[in-house]
């Protein structure tokens, strides 16, 4: 009963807003980030939820906060079509649960690594500045992996994927050291990776939330497993795919080229729209030594 109730009070803030404008218009990103507040308090009647900036919600329930980013959820609703919005503000306000539920959180099984730009992650430490300073320990945990990629850690639970915390080290145990190596061992129990394409051209299946990361799981990068012409040159526009194709193979890399630019310029969750070259130990930029 609860969920339904839920489910009609998105359903009723999206009407409120089409009612005053068509429902082929685009809400602002600011609309949208109040909107999407209004749905997390619908959802979470106890938790405290305040816009930081238009990009940014704040949410306090007694000792523990959170910062929420909308321009996931942003970019899939204007990707979308304009009526997509409750549904969208549904979603994402759905995926808040288990922030709140440390039984599920706290568990070190469920840390898995999440390649990401190291532009989007700069643009992230920028906006929590104010926040570490007042609780130190409140950093997203991350590290280099090259000059375009970060490896973040988060706790993927049932209905989230929540970034990690410094403060998060100390609750389950664990050092920087031992981390990548765990998290990279539980991504590899937890997907199901299957191979596709042919030609020389290949691509990774895992799920749609992981591919990314997928660079991290040496097994894969093998001629066995990828039979490509020269050495492994691998696109990830987007943190659902990642397309292989061979030093070699001139046809591959005009289409990865050109998939990669299109890919990330239009879609959501962009990770980079540039080339790798598979050095035998990670993958470096093309262009740049490793």
């Amino acid at each position: 009963m609860r969920k339904l109730m839920y489910i009609a009070a998105i359903a009723a803030l999206a009407s409120c807003h089409s009612s005053t404008s068509p429902s082929s218009t685009r809400i602002s990103k600011r609309e949208f980030c109040q909107l999407y507040r209004d749905s997390m308090a619908h959802r979470f009647p106890s938790v405290s939820f305040q816009v930081v900036d238009e990009r940014t919600i704040r949410s306090v329930a007694g000792s523990k906060g959170a910062n929420y980013y909308i321009d996931n959820a942003y970019e899939t609703y204007m990707s979308g079509s304009a009526d997509s919005l409750g549904a969208v503000l549904h979603r994402y306000a759905n995926s808040a649960a288990d922030v709140y539920d440390l039984d599920v959180a706290s568990q070190d099984e469920n840390v898995v690594p999440v390649v990401r730009s190291a532009k989007s992650m700069e643009a992230i430490k920028a906006t929590m500045l104010q926040q570490v300073a007042k609780k130190p320990g409140s950093a997203i945990l991350y590290e280099p992996y090259n000059d375009e990629l970060v490896v973040c850690y988060a706790i993927d639970t049932k209905n989230n994927i929540r970034y990690m915390q410094e403060n998060d080290l100390r609750t389950m145990h664990l050092t920087m050291d031992s981390l990548r190596a765990k998290s990279v061992r539980n991504l590899a129990r937890k997907l199901q990776v299957r191979r596709e394409g042919d030609n020389g051209i290949y691509m990774w299946v895992a799920g749609g939330n992981y591919e990314a990361s997928l660079i991290l799981l040496k097994d894969l990068w093998t001629k066995e497993q990828l039979p490509v012409d020269g050495d492994f040159i691998i696109a990830i526009p987007s943190r659902d795919v990642v397309l292989i194709t061979g030093s070699k193979n001139k046809v591959g890399l005009q289409k990865l080229t050109e998939f990669s630019k299109k890919t990330y310029d239009g879609g959501a969750y962009s990770v980079s729209p540039a080339l790798f070259h598979w050095d035998g130990k990670k993958f470096t930029p093309i262009g740049q030594k490793g």
